[in-house]
């Protein structure tokens, strides 16, 4: 009876624990039962203690008591829900066993609440290392038994641990459990170990492995750690014997007669008269057969698709190369890892126009390769095209140029072709306006790689000279990869108006008469903001210079060219005045060949200067020669009829003043000077005489002190042994 109301009272503990408890305990209280629990809790019995805010602090086994605390615990009327563990064994002692691969162990059996009640259960721990803690008896491996602790608490158990390792020093400790699972600590005091002893068999072999040899046989080898053996036997993974008795001192064996391709798991076994033991087990894969047959089944510019005939084999690897050697950009495509065991593949993210060389192999199913099918070749196709840059020769708005206004030049054209593998080339094909066939001239193209080149083409002086009949000609540039060909313009052909003129209206800025050579420079007009109150229809016509009037004025050497001009342009509206001196720019040719001499010429061209035309004859304006552009560039103050003569004597530059103030000097050599304007008439004549210094000056006043306008003027400058100079000043007020 006593024990069916302890029953019922436990009973009713653990319904209360499982009802009231979250994260908490409750514990016996003074000698009054409380259930007690941290935090707000709306319903059940609520009562205090004295009004006071309250904690509990007890040890796991202990009884709790109760201090203030400022969190606010609410107390209520129950029953103790915290069971006590089983007691802690402290008398555990462990011995070898009578026979090998055994240990014995002897404790009292303990309590299922300390010393109170009888345990259900024991947790018996073993390991080869010391077990000291918690943590290390619960990593430790557990032996299994079914014992039932010994009754009452206290009374003497003695039990034999069996099949374990032998000639093995083991740590052994014991944990008690009670009905509800609750377990005690491990077992403490002394940490015990026992020795378990030998059985007398001998040593197992270590080291055991296998080689494969070929597709049909394997070598198993081992190492003899035996003395007392009667002999060894090669074994299956499940110890089953597969050969006769090997004999003693025996450490290897070659096993054949197996299957291509197959996997086998082998094992030593070595015996005497007390019994067996067996080394680790090892698995190899015998060899594989290769594959055959390698074909290239699609090519594109990036993949290539393959096929092959199987051989005996659990997957395959492929790769790939640019030669035949397998040595440039080797690359493995499919490796074991990948496990293809299809018979087909396709490689990607291969360069496209380039040919590739491949093989493939097998892999047994310990990824050992076979030997290699034949290599096949593929090239990729090219599916990109050239790129083509025009870039010169280029208007004033750098596009290119659409007309060609000066005749007597060629046309040469610059590009650059780019290719993602290989540029081989690129050609110029023209024609006049109306014709059906084309001409052609192969761009010279050079560069430092393969991929990028640039070059020029000619179009002949004869032929732009010619196709001022038609109006001009059009032409079209394709390049090439040996593969695909690229065409500029897309819209082809581009056309090229050839006539002798230009018109443009400006009030400043450049207009230029393009001549189709990017080698030289060009002939034009440089007009500054504030020369013109207004745009004006700007025209520049190239003149036939061998019809002009030649040259009958003292400054030209009419010994060369029969007195003619080399180039003749006359810039309109014819007599326009300027506000501010213009930059005009007069090309002539020196291209065949470049030597410093005008073509069709014996005028060195550094003789050359500019010339305008009065109305009557050719007056001087001077000018300075650019040698790498064949131009002379010279400030004028009004538009007329502009040539090119060589000088009979030195000219210099142009001379500026701005005031009577920076008046223009000649220098102690010079001996008489003559101002003209551009009519020719003598502004005024100056000796060296009428000057303190000896040095002519002129202030930019007539003979009569009155100040010049602006303009342009002429000095004819002579020295005391006769040698003149002439040259050009420019007034600008």
């Amino acid at each position: 009876m006593i024990a069916a109301i302890k029953f019922i009272i436990k009973s009713l503990v653990v319904l209360a624990y499982l009802l009231f408890t979250v994260n908490s305990y409750s514990y016996n209280l003074q000698s009054t039962n409380y259930h007690v629990t941290g935090g707000l809790i709306s319903s059940g019995g609520e009562k205090s203690l004295n009004s006071t805010n309250y904690r509990i602090n007890t040890t796991i086994d202990g009884p709790a008591s109760i201090t203030n605390l400022s969190t606010n615990y609410k107390i209520f009327p129950g029953y103790q829900s915290q069971p006590y563990r089983p007691g802690t064994i402290t008398n555990l002692y462990v011995s070898s066993g009578t026979n090998a691969e055994e240990i014995n162990i002897v404790w009292t059996s303990p309590g299922a609440d300390g010393t109170v009640g009888s345990a259900s259960s024991y947790v018996v721990k073993y390991a080869t290392y010391s077990i000291n803690s918690q943590s290390l008896f619960d990593l430790a491996s557990t032996y299994d038994q079914n014992w039932t602790p010994a009754t009452p608490p206290g009374s003497n158990e003695e039990k034999t641990l069996t099949g374990l390792n032998e000639e093995t020093t083991f740590y052994i400790a014991i944990e008690a459990r009670d009905s509800a699972r609750n377990q005690a600590y491990f077992s403490t005091g002394t940490i015990l170990s026992a020795w378990t002893q030998t059985t007398g068999k001998p040593n197992e072999p270590s080291g055991f492995t296998g080689t494969v040899l070929s597709t049909s046989s394997i070598l198993w080898e081992w190492t003899d750690e035996a003395t007392n053996e009667s002999g060894y036997y090669l074994c299956t993974s499940t110890n089953g014997r597969i050969t006769t008795d090997l004999g003693v001192d025996k450490s290897s064996y070659t096993e054949t007669g197996l299957e291509i391709n197959t996997q086998y798991t082998r094992c030593a076994e070595v015996y005497n008269s007390t019994g067996s033991k067996y080394s680790d087990s090892y698995s190899r894969y015998t060899f594989a057969t290769a594959p055959s047959n390698l074909q290239a089944v699609s090519v594109y510019d990036s993949s290539v698709t393959f096929s092959w005939d199987s051989g005996i084999c659990s997957s395959y690897g492929l790769a790939g190369a640019k030669d035949s050697d397998f040595t440039v950009e080797h690359t493995t495509f499919i490796a074991f890892a990948d496990n293809l065991t299809v018979l087909t593949t396709t490689v990607y993210n291969l360069s496209e126009n380039t040919l590739y060389y491949f093989r493939v192999w097998g892999y047994n199913g310990d990824g050992v390769e076979t030997g290699y099918t034949d290599s096949v070749s593929a090239n990729t196709i090219d599916v990109s095209f050239p790129g083509i840059t025009y870039n010169k020769p280029l208007d004033e708005n750098n596009d290119p140029i659409s007309k060609i206004g000066v005749l007597g030049n060629k046309m040469s054209i610059e590009i650059t072709v780019t290719d993602n593998r290989k540029v081989t080339g690129a050609t110029l094909y023209y024609r006049k306006i109306g014709e059906t066939s084309y001409n052609n001239s192969s761009f010279s193209l050079s560069g430092n790689t393969l991929v990028s080149k640039t070059g020029t083409a000619d179009i002949s002086k004869e032929f732009v000279e010619n196709s001022l009949s038609s109006n001009g000609f059009e032409y079209y540039i394709t390049a090439t990869d040996s593969v695909n060909v690229s065409t500029y313009p897309t819209a082809f052909p581009r056309t090229i108006t050839v006539s002798r003129a230009t018109s443009k209206s400006v009030s400043d800025g450049t207009v230029s008469l393009f001549d189709g050579n990017p080698e030289d420079g060009e002939t034009g007009v440089n007009i500054p903001a504030g020369a013109l109150d207004f745009a004006v229809p700007i025209t520049i016509t190239q003149e036939n210079a061998a019809a002009e009037a030649p040259a009958v004025d003292e400054q030209i050497d009419i010994t060369k060219n029969n007195g003619r001009p080399v180039a003749v342009f006359d810039f309109g509206p014819d007599g326009t005045q300027f506000k501010k001196p213009v930059s005009l720019t007069l090309v002539y040719f020196d291209h065949d060949p470049k030597d410093g001499f005008v073509d069709g010429t014996n005028i060195d061209e550094s003789t050359l200067g500019v010339y305008f035309w009065d109305g009557s004859k050719w007056r001087i304006v001077g000018g300075n020669v650019d040698k790498d552009k064949n131009t002379i560039t010279a400030s004028v103050y009004h538009f007329s009829k502009y040539a090119l003569f060589p000088a009979s004597t030195r000219l210099e530059s142009d001379i500026r003043f701005l005031t009577r103030y920076t008046p223009a000097r000649f220098g102690a050599s010079a001996y008489r000077v003559i101002i003209y304007d551009v009519t020719g008439r003598i502004v005024i004549e100056l000796d060296k005489n009428q000057f303190g210094e000896n040095i002519i000056q002129w202030d930019g006043e007539d003979e009569n002190n009155i100040p010049v306008e602006s303009g342009f003027y002429i000095y004819k400058v002579e020295d005391e042994a006769g040698e003149i100079v002439y040259g050009s000043i420019v007034i600008a007020r």
